[in-house]
This record gives structure tokens, C-alpha cells and sequence, in this order.
């Protein structure tokens, strides 16, 4: 494992540790653009809900017919700053 300890930039609580996102998580990748296929609406064909990382309608941007995520996640939006952010509890 490497130190780290010269690359920690602020104190952190009691009981935290410092890590490396790819150490906790199970996949990472970006959401990239609108699916093919999709709906702004939830449809018996489309009803896999999209997020996109903006703050409107909670970043529902809509619905498709195809999951990438499988498991409660953490979105992050990574377009220019840091945008909405929250965990998902719906695959």
C-alpha cells in the first residue's frame, strides 16, 4: 500500500479514514450522453430512470429502457464543477 500521509489536505474526524475512491467503490464510470432509446416519462418500455447532474426534479432527466446501475450509487456530476450530487437508491 502506499502512504499517502504527505498527500492529506485538511484533518479529518475521529473514527475516518482517508482512501482512494476506486478502493470503496465497485465500478466507476461516466453517464455520458442520452441513451438512444428514452422518454421523459416513465413508460412500460422506458422505466429505468435516467439522472443527469442537474438539480432540477431531483436530476431525473427521464427514463430508458436499459439499467447501467445496479446497486445503491453515488452520482457525482463531473461536468465543468462539482454539481448535484446524492446517493441513489433505485437501480
Amino acid at each position: 500500500m502506499k502512504c499517502i500521509e504527505n498527500e492529506i489536505p485538511f484533518d479529518i474526524p475521529d473514527g475516518w479514514e482517508w482512501c482512494r475512491i476506486p478502493n470503496i467503490s465497485l465500478k466507476i464510470f461516466a453517464g455520458g450522453d442520452k441513451p438512444t432509446i428514452y422518454s421523459k416519462f416513465k413508460t412500460s418500455g422506458c422505466s429505468v430512470p435516467i439522472y443527469s447532474n442537474g438539480m432540477d426534479n431531483a436530476g431525473l432527466y427521464g427514463y430508458t429502457n436499459e439499467a447501467r446501475v445496479f446497486s445503491p450509487s453515488l452520482t457525482i456530476s463531473a461536468k465543468g464543477t462539482t454539481g448535484f450530487c446524492c446517493i441513489r437508491e433505485m437501480p
